[in-house]
C-alpha cells in the first residue's frame, strides 16, 4: 500500500511540475486585462466631449464616482465592462498630464489625482466616449480631464 501511495505521489508531483511553468507564464497576462493594457503612457486627446485622458492606445479613460481616493470599488463583474488601466511600472505622462499625480495602486491599477482609471469595453476605437455619464455598478462613469476631474 505504501509503494502505491509513493507511485501516486510521484505522479502528482510530475503533474504539478508540468503545470507549474504554464501557471507562471499565464500570470503576467492577468495584469494586462487582455488587449486593453493601456497604462504605459497617459496623455490627452481631443474628443467630441472635450480634452480627455487616454491610454497608450488612444482609448478614453474614465473615473468611477463610487471609488474613494486611490481605492477601486469596481468588483469583478464591473471590471469586465470597465477594465482597469494597469501597468507594471508607473506610466509616462504625456504633454499636459501631471506625472506627479500618477500612481500605481493595489493590483497595478493606475490612478490619477487619486482616482483609479478605467477604460470602457464598448469604446473599441481610439477617441470614442461611449461610457460617458453612464450609471452602472452603483455609481456614475465620467471621462477624466487634465486636472483629474470630470470633463
Amino acid at each position: 500500500m505504501s509503494a502505491l501511495a509513493l507511485v501516486a505521489g510521484a505522479g502528482l508531483a510530475a503533474t504539478a511540475a508540468a503545470a507549474g511553468p504554464t501557471a507562471v507564464h499565464a500570470a503576467p497576462a492577468a495584469k494586462h486585462v487582455g488587449s486593453r493594457h493601456v497604462g504605459s503612457m497617459i496623455s490627452l486627446r481631443q474628443t467630441s466631449r472635450g480634452t480627455v485622458l487616454v491610454g497608450a492606445n488612444g482609448h478614453s479613460l474614465y473615473l468611477f464616482t463610487s471609488d474613494t481616493t486611490n481605492h477601486s470599488h469596481c468588483g469583478p463583474g464591473c471590471r469586465k465592462k470597465w477594465p482597469p488601466v494597469t501597468a507594471t511600472h508607473l506610466p509616462k505622462a504625456g504633454a499636459g498630464v501631471s506625472r506627479r499625480h500618477l500612481k500605481l495602486i493595489k493590483g497595478h491599477q493606475v490612478s490619477y489625482y487619486g482616482r483609479p482609471l478605467y477604460t470602457y469595453y464598448k469604446d473599441t476605437k481610439a477617441g470614442q466616449t461611449k461610457g460617458e455619464g453612464l450609471l452602472r455598478f452603483g455609481g456614475y462613469w465620467y471621462l477624466v480631464g487634465a486636472k483629474g476631474g470630470i470633463v
